[in-house]
């Protein structure tokens, strides 16, 4: 492949490969030396999400701008929550 453009195998039946997916995209970020905005609102994307039986409801969020700090509302569709943990 080559390139600019990054290629990663991945399933969303079975979830194999989005571990590499999301090492691939951080590595592109640092390279790129990619920053998002920390003023404003907080936007992003959902990556995944899975409720935890200990710890309720994980999920993962590419934050395109402004900043998420434990405490934050998140509004992804119709559903909504709070921030309790960042990892």
């Amino acid at each position: 492949w080559g390139g600019d453009n990054l290629f990663s195998e991945i399933s969303a039946k079975s979830g194999d490969g989005v571990d590499g997916l999301l090492e691939n995209i951080l590595l592109q970020a640092e390279i790129l030396d990619c920053k998002a905005p920390v003023d404003g609102q907080m936007r992003g994307v959902v990556v995944e999400s899975r409720m935890d039986k200990y710890r309720g409801p994980i999920t993962t969020l590419l934050v395109q701008s402004g900043t998420l700090k434990k405490g934050s509302v998140i509004l992804a569709g119709a559903e909504y929550g709070k921030v309790r943990n960042l990892l």
